[in-house]
This record gives C-alpha cells, structure tokens and sequence, in this order.
C-alpha cells in the first residue's frame, strides 16, 4: 500500500469555496480523518505539487476515466497559482502554520463522514479489494471510494485567488496532516443544578497490565496469520526484549513508558518491529536503542525521552508523531516520512542523507512494469579502507520467471582490483510500482554514510523490450539514482 495518508477529488468551485472529497489511506488508521485549516492548506498546496503523481493512481482504472483524470491533472499541473507564488513549499511547523494559514484559509467545515464502519469491517472490505490491484491501483482506488472511509470538507480561502490552479474532478494524493491544532473557545458555562450524593464510577479494566513484568516467548504470536490484539494494555517499564523479530501485532494506544525493548549483549541485537499497529502509542523514556521498526502505524505515538540511538525507521506511518526530548543519535529516518513527525525538539537528531523519490523514480517504475525486463548496476564513489567498493545491482528477482513480476536491488562489495562479489550486504524485492521507496530503502541500509555517493560514470544499464531507446532509459535510471543518493 501507499504511504500516502489521504486521496483527495476537487469537487464544486464556488467563489471562494472549495470542497474537497477525501479518502483516507491506507499509511495509518482506516478511519482516520482531519479538519484543521492547517490541513485545508496543505491539501491545497498538494494538489498542484503532486499532481505528476496522479498518473499512478489510475492505472488499471475505466480507460474514460484514467483518460480524463489525466487531462485535468495536467491542467492543473501547468495553472499559475498565486497561492504556491507566496508558499512555495508545504511548511510542518506548528508555529508557521499559527502564524501564517489564517492568511490564506479562512474556515474549514467537516460536511459528512462515509463509512464510518468499525475498524474490522474496513479492514475485510480492504482485503476483498486487494485483489483488483493486480489490474493496477487504479482499479483498487476507485473500489475504495465505495466501501473505505472517507469525509467532505468545505474549505473557503481568504481570497479566491487561492483557489485559482484547482479543477473540479482533479485527483491527487497527500501526506497532509493536522499540523496545527487551534486553540478552541471554552463552551459556555451551563447553570449548575445542586448535586446530590456524589457516586463513584469504577474504574475501567485496561485490556491487560503487564507494567514492570518480563515477558517471554511464549506471550508473543507463533501465528502471524493471526496476530495478537494487545490494545489498551499497560507495559510501563516492562521488559520486552523477547519481542526480537514478532511481526504484525495490534497495539493501539498502548502504554509501554520506560519500557526496555531492546537487548543489550556483548553485541548490539537489533529488535525488528514489523508491521505493528501502533497509533497513539505511548514510548516515554522507552528504551528503543538499535530498534527498527518497518512497515509500521506510528501516527500520534508519543516517543518523548525515548533512548532511539541507531534506531531506524522504514516505511512507517509518522503523522503526528513527537520526539520531544528523545534521544535521536545516529537515528535513520527516511525523509519523507520525517516531514511527518513533530522532531523540532528531539536530541540529536540529524536529518538522513540522501533525497525522497521524486518524478524520475515513477518514471522507472512506469517503465518497469512496461518492459519486458530492465537491469543495471553503479558502484559507490568512495572505497573502504581495504579498498572494495560498494555496488548497487537492480534485475530479476528469479531467473524462472518469464514474466518479471518481482525485481530485486541488491547492495554487495565487490573487489577493488578486480571488481569481483566479494560479499554481499543486503537484498530487497522491488514490486511494482515500489521503485523509489525500496531503493530509498536500500540507500538507508549503506553500511557506511561516506560512501553514499554514486560514481554515476559507472552505470551499465540493459533492456529487454523497453519502450525507450536505452540512451534515454540510461538518463531515467542515472536521475532516479540522483534523486536518492546524490542529492545532500
């Protein structure tokens, strides 16, 4: 799925109202919504910033409407707007945002919620539209529509001219999120009528209170098909260090303050927490060294004083997020998803190398899925003291395959004298239309930050049945490369 959190449709233009048809997305919560004016105002920036991105999603949807879904994002691709003339970039600070989105956003209004379904149902009505993916996510997004959560907003600017590059039934994806949250009027006081014998309620049971216990194997999932639901539940300064490599577990809103999740032994053993549900999670002083976590919803955990030294996050979910006062030494976190989380006042923290993909990674991964099969390998820039160089290699994932369903990015050390495999590193499959993201994903795994930088003279490419002369497949490959390592 997407990391995007929403899908976002123009509907009526009105003077200087818009309403916007929002679908919620698949990087978080499946009943996740907004109604900030800092949202409104993302959301308007976004849809001419990623207007190139709507090409995507509508492959594999009716050719009709693949054709003028198009048309109108190329439209609204090349509009002068007066609005992206004074804020050139989407801004994640709150105090920006305090400062400047009543300028261009005068109110937002929430008209209607569709679907709004307990969490379980959408996540079967999700799984029974998996499979139109294989037709392109196109086909899956316009299902989606039907039976996923979404809302309508009424957003009305302080001047029409804000509005000027939109066009009804434009379709474009967002990161936006709830940057800042305005302050509201206290509701007025009611007249107090006399109490009478004051009743004490009792107190609700958490789901599970397992603070200050040690957990063993035994407590986490053998079965990953059906992972453990443990939300609500208490691990204040647990240990959970057994936890090592459990995927896909359900923990929302958990409490795991100064709780030690990682293992400390004569080494460094890294705890991989894969696919975890982890919204609104609280990891207060938690102990997180070398922690990893991937594929995860982290939206709204709150990581203050956490110890995350040489923690890595990989395609995780991060709106909303605050590491306020947490320990972010040598922390990996890609900066796409960066953008989402609230890191003003983390400690440490320096932002990961490298770029987000951007148009030159969609290209590729359009003409992956166009060609009959595509190869190339680069090697890094800078030797290691010894004298080998790193190399990326990109081609089929199987030599079985007829058809490539599944490529895979392979980073290895090669001999500096003889540029013979001397090892190999790290390995990750590349399914379609995931390019920019697994190669971002690989980039984050270089063992050595200096040796980020590509020698781009080095970049062999090769073609089967390309639509594209392999020159100019060469310059696709050679931009999308730049996009991640080359850029500072």
């Amino acid at each position: 799925m997407s990391s995007d959190c929403y899908y976002v449709r123009v509907g009526t233009l009105e003077g200087k109202s818009v309403t916007l048809h929002c679908l919620t997305g698949f990087a978080g919560g499946m009943k996740d919504y907004a109604t900030t004016r800092s949202f409104a105002l993302l959301l308007l920036i976004d849809a001419r910033k990623r207007a190139d991105d709507t090409p995507d999603l509508v492959r594999g949807a009716p050719k009709e409407v693949a054709k003028l879904r198009k048309a109108l994002a190329k439209k609204v691709a090349k509009a002068r707007s007066p609005l992206l003339d004074e804020v050139s970039w989407p801004r994640y600070k709150e105090d920006w945002h305090a400062e400047n989105t009543p300028r261009y956003i005068q109110r937002v209004k929430l008209l209607e919620r569709h679907n709004d379904l307990h969490e379980w149902k959408l996540e079967k009505a999700r799984a029974e539209l998996s499979p139109l993916q294989d037709k392109g996510f196109g086909a899956f997004l316009e299902a989606a529509w039907e039976r996923m959560h979404g809302f309508d907003l009424q957003v009305e600017v302080t001047d029409a001219k804000y509005l000027a590059h939109l066009v009804e039934g434009h379709l474009f994806p967002t990161t936006a999120f709830d940057v800042w949250s305005e302050p509201k009027a206290a509701p007025p006081k009611k007249a107090q009528e006399p109490k009478g014998p004051r009743m004490q309620k009792p107190a609700a049971a958490p789901k599970g209170n397992y603070a200050g216990m040690a957990l063993d194997d035994s407590f986490w999932p053998a079965n990953v098909r059906k992972p453990r639901d443990i939300s609500g539940s208490n691990f204040q300064q647990a240990n959970l260090t057994t936890v090592v490599r459990t995927p896909y577990v359900k923990a929302l809103e958990c409490d795991f303050t100064k709780a030690k999740m990682t293992r400390k032994t004569t080494w460094d053993l890294d705890t991989y927490i894969i696919g975890w549900k982890l919204r609104g999670s609280l990891f207060r002083g938690a102990s997180l060294k070398d922690a990893v976590f991937s594929d995860c919803d982290l939206s709204h955990c709150d990581f203050t004083g956490a110890d995350l030294r040489d923690a890595t996050f990989m395609t995780n979910n991060l709106k909303g997020a605050i590491f306020k006062g947490a320990n972010l030494k040598n922390a990996l976190i890609p900066p796409e998803f960066a953008r989402q989380a609230n890191l003003e006042e983390a400690k440490n923290y320096s932002p990961a190398p490298g770029g987000a993909p951007g148009a030159q990674c969609r290209a590729l991964s359009r003409l992956l899925s166009q060609s009959k099969e595509i190869s190339f390998e680069v090697h890094s820039a800078t030797p290691d003291a010894e004298g080998n160089r790193s190399k990326l290699s990109f081609g089929r994932s199987s030599d079985d395959e007829k058809r490539i369903r599944v490529y895979r990015i392979s980073l290895l050390s090669t001999d500096g004298d003889t540029d013979e495999l001397s090892d190999s590193h790290f390995s990750i499959d590349v399914e379609a239309r995931k390019f920019g993201s697994r190669l971002r994903e690989m980039a984050d795994s270089f063992p050595e930050p200096q040796r980020w930088k590509l020698d781009l003279s080095t970049l062999t490419v090769r073609s089967r049945g390309a639509p594209i002369a392999t020159r100019a497949l060469k310059d696709i490959v050679r931009g999308a490369l730049v996009e991640i390592f080359n850029e500072s």
